[in-house]
């Protein structure tokens, strides 16, 4: 089918591509399946047959498959079209664009980073859980560890393997730099906080990180802060003293002050490295296997120095594999994917704001913590406020792509 087509699209190409009457969503269709000596005829008189609505033919070609019916007769018709070869040769073209339908690009987006943020709201209790039979050294070794080999296969299976040759010195010494920042530091800190702080409070102070990225940008990367930032931070850190405090703001009394720091300190940390890792051109699997394959040196290291690497029960293994496994590996990547299939990052990264909600299910169920008032009241402050930020009008979707 596709020889016949190919070979009958090329004998009547020109009578094809120049008619001023042809169906524009039939064009698009028959550009489809054409051989590749007319493709420079095709893209020069694409511009004057299809409205620029139509030239995405990605996003088109399930309209035109089912309307392939009504619109042969119409493409039949046409003056320059005349004759049966020709008929043929339209019928041929149809007929190959009548495939299975096949779910749209960008709506395979907001499924995917659907599960990369309902994977994400899990984590949170998952770090709860595994904290009750490991240390914070211990979980944060068997994690990376889980996530390192993870990341491997993802890079083996893309066939992406081979780029890890290319990078030059320079670029495996900024890799053990950015591995030392996180994994190492970062999530020792905010395990650290975890262990400290009840599950409904550790998350929200953690969230207020893309805040953070925007007040690291003015030094970082010589950007200004707009009114409503500095609004949308108020905000915020009114939100987070509501939830450190359980509402009682005039009291101003916290669970832990330590648990408090490090919650917040892992945002500010997270921020600084996700500012560094921005620069960064190479791939993005290859950059964070890079990361957590360092970062799994220093961990050792410092398991050796605080902790044990023996661990009692398969519990804590399971929960930390998993922690490695959906906090630091695949959802990642099922992240980027979804931005990558969107037709802009807008459209679903905003999605991330439902991570705190869905957190705070998933405390309740699985931990058994009892949501408070005053973390609802605080998470919508600290929610609020990340999108007042957006009144500025810059876009955070860059934010919001870098983690959950």
């Amino acid at each position: 089918m596709r020889t016949s087509v190919k070979a009958e699209a090329a004998r009547w190409g020109p009578s094809v591509f120049h008619c001023s009457r042809l169906s524009a969503k039939a064009f698009i269709a028959m550009v489809r399946c054409v051989s590749e000596q007319n493709h420079a005829n095709i893209r020069s008189s694409a511009t004057r047959l299809c409205p620029a609505e139509l030239m995405d033919v990605h996003s088109r070609c399930s309209y035109i498959r089912a309307n392939a019916t009504r619109l042969l007769p119409r493409v039949i018709r046409t003056d320059s079209l005349v004759g049966p070869k020709c008929a043929k040769t339209v019928q041929l073209l149809i007929k190959a664009q009548r495939r299975p339908e096949t779910m749209d690009k960008h709506n395979q987006a907001y499924v995917y980073a659907a599960v990369a943020v309902l994977l994400w709201a899990t984590v949170s209790s998952a770090f709860k859980l595994t904290l009750r039979y490991l240390d914070v050294f211990q979980m944060l070794f068997y994690a990376s560890v889980a996530s390192t080999a993870l990341l491997f296969v993802i890079l083996v299976a893309q066939g992406n393997i081979g780029l890890l040759r290319t990078y030059s010195r320079r670029q495996y010494v900024r890799s053990a730099g950015l591995g030392l920042i996180s994994p190492a530091i970062y999530y020792i800190i905010l395990f650290r906080a975890y262990s400290l702080l009840p599950a409904q409070e550790a998350q929200p102070l953690n969230m207020i990180w893309p805040l953070v990225i925007v007040l690291l940008s003015v030094p970082m990367l010589g950007q200004r802060i707009g009114k409503y930032t500095i609004l949308a931070m108020l905000v915020s850190f009114l939100g987070t003293l509501v939830i450190s405090t359980h509402g009682d703001l005039l009291g101003f009394s916290f669970t832990s002050v330590q648990g408090t720091l490090l919650a917040l300190g892992s945002a500010f940390l997270w921020a600084f490295y996700w500012i560094t890792n921005v620069k960064d051109e190479r791939d993005e699997v290859a950059k964070l296997f890079l990361s957590f394959l360092f970062g799994l040196i220093f961990v050792t290291v410092a398991v050796a120095l605080f902790s044990e690497f023996r661990v009692d029960g398969a519990r804590g293994l399971l929960g930390a594999a998993y922690i490695g496994a959906f906090e630091m590996g695949i959802t990642f990547v099922v992240w980027s994917k979804a931005l990558s299939m969107a037709r802009t990052t807008a459209h679903v990264s905003h999605l991330i704001y439902l991570d705190p909600m869905l957190s705070l299910i998933f405390i309740n169920l699985l931990v058994g913590e009892t949501i408070l008032v005053s973390t609802i009241v605080g998470l919508v402050f600290v929610i609020g406020g990340l999108l007042l930020r957006g009144l500025d009008g810059r876009e955070d979707t860059a934010c919001l792509s870098a983690k959950s």
